[in-house]
């Protein structure tokens, strides 16, 4: 973060020859942009395939980019300050992505591809360097002017959360996520629309093997909406959870309640959903494993956004859910939480953005009584500067706190980073 400079020392100076030397790299790569490109405040192309050809095109179909990221991490194993370090407690990484993002457009139907290899290098911690990566397919279908719907794979590799790990223990887990989805809606009565979904998700780590889970979820609803595009619904989702390698885990969840989309004004939008939700698990503890709490109560999640025009936008939510941490941890926890994000658009086409939220996580032991409770705060900001038409750069900085009833539980972090993105 150019406003915040990393500490002056010597046990932790920046070593500038790799960091430098991937900068290089990335701007070779990109300095023979086109003339013609579009600018980078607009990075997804929509193409149809019905115009162009030859390289041009194929340019504009995939639409090709680079980045460059350099991060300072205070605290880059989210280690409790009574926890001695393992290491080094602070750490500056490099990451390189190379990917593409492509927005087809062909008649009514449209298809959104995306890739992206990003492998991670650590300074300190070189024991984590990692490739991550990214892959998406998504076709967004019309069969009638009354049938729509989605059909798509996803794929996600990324490192696991220090943060959710029990101290001391701290282990290197890389996470994969495969995921297939679709959905459908269609008009079925004046003003009324029914819509179905389906979702199949196979998650593994490569290290903490008892927490691949294998999750199916269905889903339906019937909404009604109003000539002013204002829609109240109700909804049906239902969860199968299945721990490949862990007895007594697996579980069954079903969400029901009503939903509201309400647009106050062309720019600003409130929804809604408040739902029953229970959880129950399939198999009973064992002697070193207690018996998983299953569960039963509200949840409700609210967002209140103001488009942006120009000027700045705004999005509050607040809501409570149950939650497995992106599926990192192995139990669940009772998350109330409230997050504010503004944004305003400055000269020279900057871009400022804030982001600010608090959780309190209840998590539950055996008998569904609190086994820890977490208080989670997090401030964090960003400036978006496009240089010339080919080029963005990002300056951000996040600072995180949290306190537990659990020891060694708590920590807190201050991360900062640069980035520079190009694109053909």
């Amino acid at each position: 973060m150019v406003n915040s400079p990393l500490p002056r020392d010597s046990s932790s100076a920046p070593r500038i020859t790799r960091p430098t030397a991937h900068l290089i790299l990335v701007l070779a790569l990109l300095g023979s942009i086109p003339a013609h490109a579009e600018q980078i405040s607009d990075p997804v192309k929509q193409v149809d395939l019905a115009h162009g050809g030859g390289w041009t095109h194929l340019i504009d179909v995939l639409n090709p980019y680079a980045a460059f990221e350099y991060t300072y991490d205070s605290n880059i194993l989210r280690l409790d300050d009574m926890t001695p370090s393992i290491g080094s407690r602070s750490d500056r990484y490099e990451e390189l992505d190379v990917g593409f993002t492509s927005d087809i457009k062909d008649g009514q139907q449209q298809y959104l591809l995306d890739g992206e290899f990003s492998p991670h290098s650590y300074q300190s911690h070189s024991e984590l360097n990692y490739q991550g990566g990214k892959f998406g397919a998504v076709w967004h279908w019309t069969a009638y002017p009354t049938l729509t719907g989605t059909a798509g794979l996803r794929y996600l590799r990324t490192l696991r959360d220090f943060a959710n790990q029990l101290a001391p223990k701290r282990v290197k887990d890389v996470r994969s996520e495969l995921r297939a989805f679709g959905s459908a809606d269609m008009d079925v009565l004046q003003n009324w629309k029914w819509g179905v979904r389906g979702d199949y998700a196979d998650i593994s780590f490569n290290n903490t093997t008892t927490l691949d889970i294998k999750k199916s979820t269905a889903g339906m609803s019937m909404t009604y909406v109003s000539s002013a595009g204002n829609e109240l619904g109700a909804d049906l989702e239902v969860v199968h959870g299945d721990y490949v390698n862990t007895n007594g885990s697996s579980y069954d969840q079903y969400t029901v309640g009503p939903t509201l989309t309400w647009k106050y004004s062309v720019r600003t939008q409130l929804t809604g959903m408040i739902g029953y939700q229970s959880r129950n698990y399939s198999g009973k503890g064992g002697p070193f494993r207690p018996e998983r709490p299953s569960y039963s109560g509200p949840t409700f999640n609210f967002a209140l956004t103001i488009a942006d025009a120009g000027r700045g936008s705004l999005t509050a939510s607040v809501y409570q859910e149950l939650s497995n941490l992106t599926d990192e941890i192995p139990d669940y926890a009772v998350v109330d939480g409230v997050s504010l994000q503004p944004a305003w658009t400055l000269s020279w086409g900057m871009t400022v953005r804030l982001k600010g939220s608090y959780e309190h996580r209840d998590f539950k032991d055996a008998t569904g009584g609190s086994a820890r409770l977490d208080d989670v705060g997090s401030l964090g900001g960003s400036l978006e500067w496009p240089v010339g038409r080919h080029f963005k750069l990002t300056f951000g900085s996040t600072a995180e706190k949290r306190s537990s009833t659990r020891l060694f539980q708590a920590y807190q972090f201050l991360q900062s980073q640069i980035q520079i993105v190009g694109t053909l």
